[in-house]
């Protein structure tokens, strides 16, 4: 891409020189007139007449319009077409330049649309090269002709097809400019993508090789973007991955897909597609520069891999796989640097241990397997056509094995808090009248302590359990249907935010006399809106459960708390309705997205999200066990994005280093709270100091415990 300034006349001297050198080793060229707002030193038509010598198109851009910066990315994404393009024409021995604007007027190339009929670069930069494959292995064997039978190997998707074809189309609309649309391979897509015809321009040019910027249609600008595929074969789905290696246009694919794929396949099976994909760029190529940087892209995923899931490499198969990939990583002068990075972890392999291979799909790899198995790395081109017997056992063509936890999720409750929290030999000893009594001095000590203190401790408290969850615990806790061990993060966070629950209920109904109970729920609605202007909605929503399960409708301590202190009970009512159910926590969702700084959300909300997820979709396609449900494993990889982007705002603030208090600590875990039953015995006061306000319907009030999980639910 050659750049000159339109506004200065000195910039354009060197560019007949650099296209002599380019166009002799065959390279893709393309001439960017920048600055085109300014006042203009060389006129279009003198610059073209130049650049149609050498086959050149131009293109006028500048910055400081939106036209402008439309048609940079226009050109860039030109570029890259007319890069695969001239890899596959090296075949035909075609001398033009492969980013020559006559591919816009006389297509050649097998994929190019009917379409290009129209002879101006807006109108066909996209539908000329709407389908070009990333695939090299096809790149050595291009035919004039495409078989409507055979799918394209293009890794893409609805997603995918707005990373190079599609990208100047669907992110153009997006800023009310109307342009082309692809369609997604048939292959991969389930659902077609609307409107796949070009948009008719009025004023074609067909000598200019401008990019012109087009008015926008008001109908255009309401379309909206289909939802993505949702179901993909495990070959799809990798070619998509180390596609997008490459290009980097969805880092979220990636990222969702290094999270969740343990659940339809095995380590073993993408180290293999990463080797095929190196062995195919290892092939003799019309631009080697192009495949060095895409073997560091591939090498760069890798990194990534070893970097965020260290463990996955340890599964039985992996570590041979694992051992050739970066055997040929270390042959190659330009990985290098890789390679050397690479080796020390290969060394530590043996101490690493699989984590998740309890809710993973189960790795079938014979016992005697062993490096000599990827001797296909040498094997010549023609064998890497036909798929390994090791590569189509790794393909998910059949369910799960009946070992994998693949039953509708049973909710089971928290581990006793007792165990978890409390270690106290004599707790089962007390008396319930001294159980009381030091309840009602707990209470004392905290009704006298700083609400500010309070609720920064107990923040300081939650933000260390919180950034100790790793993104695939999420997935631990919801896959796996039997009892949690008290190790697991999530179920450890768990126990806490029940035991400030049960805190604060035994707090409130440790008082005999409702007048107590008000002042103590008044200290308590001053924590939760110290919680709140922290943006720590999961302690919050302990706080407030708490308080809602220790009061009944009718009860005349909530009466009096509202007489003596209206603020307050306006604000408890505010937490009410921004924690409550409606709309699927609506409120709370557009709270925690518009939290600044630290935060720690709300966890109940996030895990049920993804048991939903997990409940409501199956892993596979039940009429075809090839088809992987991506759009289930994509959900769930936004999910977690969630909670992780919380867990970053942390890491990145100041918010939350506050200082140890261990006085009021001691207060959370020093006296041990009341269990269930001693709770329902204390909903009322024993003494009939006020049974006339005790309701008459004997089932009021059921199970506390179960009546404050469940409020918000």
């Amino acid at each position: 891409m050659v750049c000159y300034d339109a506004s200065n006349s000195k910039t354009f001297l060197p560019v007949e020189t650099m296209l002599k050198g380019y166009r002799a080793i065959k390279l893709p060229i393309i001439v960017l007139a920048c600055k085109v707002d300014l006042e203009k030193r060389i006129a279009p038509d003198r610059a073209l007449e130049l650049l149609q010598e050498y086959d050149v198109g131009l293109v006028e851009v500048t910055t400081a319009q939106d036209g402008g910066k439309g048609k940079m990315r226009q050109s860039f994404d030109w570029l890259v077409k007319a890069v695969f393009r001239a890899r596959q024409s090296q075949a035909h021995n075609d001398n033009r330049n492969p980013a020559s604007p006559e591919y816009l007027r006389n297509p050649s190339q097998p994929w190019d649309s009917a379409r290009t009929s129209t002879p101006t670069a807006a109108s066909s930069a996209v539908s000329g090269v709407n389908s070009v494959p990333f695939d090299s292995a096809h790149s050595n064997n291009a035919s004039p002709s495409v078989s409507p039978s055979i799918p394209p190997i293009t890794p893409t998707s609805p997603t995918r097809a707005r990373s190079t074809g599609d990208l100047l189309a669907e992110r153009d609309k997006a800023r009310s400019r109307t342009e082309a649309e692809t369609s997604p391979p048939a292959a991969f897509a389930q659902r077609p993508r609307g409107d796949s015809g070009a948009t008719k321009e009025t004023t074609p040019s067909p000598t200019l090789g401008v990019v012109p910027v087009v008015a926008p249609k008001p109908a255009e600008r309401l379309k909206k973007d289909p939802p993505a595929a949702q179901w993909a074969t495990l070959d799809e789905l990798l070619d998509k991955l180390l596609f997008l290696a490459v290009s980097g246009d969805d880092p979220a694919f990636i990222s969702h897909f290094l999270l969740t794929y343990r659940r339809f396949a095995t380590p073993r099976s993408v180290l293999l597609a990463m080797q095929k994909r190196m062995r195919q760029l290892d092939s003799p190529c019309g631009d080697p520069m192009f495949a060095c940087f895409a073997q560091m892209r591939i090498c760069y995923l890798l990194e990534t891999w070893i970097r965020d899931y260290p463990d996955d490499f340890a599964v039985k198969g992996t570590a041979g796989a694992l051992n050739a990939l970066i055997k040929s990583i270390i042959s190659k002068t330009h990985l290098l640097h890789y390679g050397s990075e690479f080796l020390p972890f290969l060394e530590m392999l043996p101490s690493r241990a699989d984590h998740d291979a309890s809710w993973a799909m189960k790795a079938d790899v014979s016992a005697e397997e062993s490096d000599d198995s990827y001797s296909f790395l040498e094997e010549d081109e023609d064998e890497d056509e036909t798929p390994s017997p090791q590569t189509q056992n790794e393909s998910p063509r059949a369910p799960p094995s009946p070992e994998q936890p693949m039953a509708v999720r049973e909710r089971k409750s928290s581990i006793p808090l007792g165990k978890a929290i409390i270690s106290n030999p004599g707790l089962n000893e007390l008396s319930p009248k001294q159980h009381l009594k030091d309840l009602v001095k707990l209470a004392n000590d905290v009704v006298n302590c700083d609400a500010e203190d309070v609720a920064q401790e107990i923040t300081r408290q939650w933000v260390k359990r919180f950034l100790a969850i790793q993104p695939r615990d999420w997935l631990h806790y919801v896959f796996i249907s039997s009892k949690k061990s008290e190790t697991d993060r999530i179920t450890e966070f768990n126990v806490i935010s029940n035991h400030l629950g049960d805190w604060v209920v035994s707090l409130i109904l440790c008082h005999d006399r409702p007048r107590n109970r008000a002042r103590q729920i008044e200290k308590f609605v001053d924590i939760a809106h110290r919680l709140r202007v922290l943006n720590n909605y999961s302690a919050l929503r302990a706080v407030v459960a708490g308080i809602n399960a220790s009061t009944f409708p009718g009860d005349e301590t909530m009466e009096l708390f509202k007489a003596k202190s209206p603020e307050q009970a306006k604000n408890l009512q505010s937490f009410d309705v921004l924690l409550q159910s409606i709309r699927a926590h609506r409120a709370y969702r557009l709270a925690l997205r518009n939290s600044k700084g630290a935060c720690i959300p709300a966890m109940e909300v996030h895990m049920s999200d993804l048991i939903r997820a997990n409940e409501g979709n199956d892993d596979i396609n039940e009429a075809d066990p090839s088809k992987i449900h991506w759009g289930k494993f994509n959900m769930m990889g936004r999910f977690v994005d969630t909670t992780s982007q919380c867990q970053v705002q942390c890491q990145n603030s100041s918010d939350y280093e506050f200082p140890e208090r261990s006085a009021i600590a001691e207060l959370l875990l020093r006296r041990p709270v009341m269990s269930i039953e001693m709770q329902k015995s204390r909903i009322a006061s024993p003494d009939g100091d006020y049974d006339d306000v005790r309701p008459s319907n004997p089932s009021q009030p059921k199970d506390i415990a179960v009546l404050r999980k469940v409020f918000f639910w």
